[in-house]
């Protein structure tokens, strides 16, 4: 009786050893991340890439990388007269060249405020200051209100004068930013078109304009630090690429049939970078340029596509003047853009 026993004991005991090997947790990630950077997958053809402006300084490095892991593979630079396969864009790609198959989040950018001095003097800015300047209530430096938020500046009686034309994707990030900390906030001078990018040479002393954080970066821009409480120092919100990616690590994430979408959630805790314990504070006027394999289902479309997501991770994002994605939000982009590939081998660029 007690062998059997014995026996019972050890046939449960397997059981349970082989129920709970069975259950392994879910990676994270980090984890699947990492592996993601480890692996490619090689599908002949080219494909045809529509490139966002601000990533002109990195395509022939892609194009060169992407041939040295896949030799049947290549990345062609599509020209305004070419039907795009993939499209690298902060906005809506053209419906007339290019049936979105599947969409998701490649990079981050932001729109900036532009306070401009020819002296260099840098401002800080409320929502509520902000809003005066854009309907016009505003309209010289030396205002009250403007002095509330730079009690450390002495502004001159100077005319604030005001760009009329912006990015539509900057301009929106920044007005939905600014709706949420000043629900009054309204834009009455500054209309928002796609693909606007302004000339920096244009800007007079003493004007505003909002532009894309890549557009400042490239024209050696800095955009006014926002103030996004009652204390100007303490509550002080810098466009930097810390408090940029703070935010976008507020993104979150879900699938849909369209592909990957990003929705920011103000009040989400932002994660801390990795080697520190807190996260800056978040620059939330963020918005994502996105990746989008354009008309019928094509395997070489998605492996190009994969391709360049691998690249947020291997540094040649950071070479650009946008900025790469939380791994978060790379992980899901890369579970959309890579349904039906082949499996993938070792990586070796």
């Amino acid at each position: 009786m007690k062998i059997k026993k014995n026996i019972a004991a050890i046939i449960l005991a397997s059981a349970l050893i082989v129920s709970l090997s069975a259950c392994t947790p879910p990676k994270p990630p980090e984890l699947l991340a990492q592996e993601a950077e480890q692996t490619h997958t090689c599908v002949d053809g080219a494909a045809k890439v529509s490139f966002e402006p601000s990533l002109d300084s990195v395509v022939s490095s892609w194009q060169d990388g992407l041939t040295s892991a896949c030799s049947g593979m290549s990345i062609v630079a599509a020209t305004a007269k070419d039907t795009p396969d993939i499209v690298i864009s902060s906005g809506t790609p053209d419906a007339a060249t290019c049936m979105p198959l599947v969409s998701a989040p490649f990079a981050i950018d932001a729109g900036l405020v532009i306070a401009y001095f020819a002296d260099g003097t840098q401002l800080q800015l409320s929502a509520k200051s902000l809003s005066g300047i854009l309907n016009g209530s505003l309209t010289s430096w030396d205002d009250p209100q403007i002095h509330k938020d730079n009690p450390n500046l002495t502004l001159t009686a100077q005319p604030i004068v005001v760009s009329p034309e912006a990015d539509a994707n900057a301009l929106q990030s920044v007005v939905d930013w600014m709706k949420r900390l000043y629900p009054g906030f309204s834009n009455t001078k500054i209309k928002g078109t796609a693909g606007f990018e302004l000339d920096p040479t244009t800007l007079t002393d003493g004007s505003v304009a909002i532009m894309t954080y890549s557009s400042a970066t490239t024209a050696g821009l800095t955009g006014a630090s926002i103030v996004t409480g009652s204390d100007p120092i303490k509550d002080l919100v810098s466009p930097g690429n810390d408090n940029i990616k703070s935010a976008a690590s507020q993104y979150d994430v879900k699938h849909t049939a369209a592909g990957t979408e990003v929705t920011l959630n103000p009040s989400k805790i932002p994660t801390p970078p990795l080697g520190a314990d807190v996260a800056p504070l978040p620059y939330q006027a963020v918005f994502t340029v996105n990746l989008t394999i354009c008309g019928a289902e094509n395997l070489t479309n998605r492996a190009v596509a994969k391709f360049l997501l691998r690249q947020d991770q291997q540094g040649a994002i950071a070479s650009s003047s946008v900025l790469s994605l939380p791994e978060t939000v790379r992980v899901e982009s890369l579970i959309d853009v890579s349904k039906g590939l082949p499996s993938a081998k070792p990586a070796t660029n």
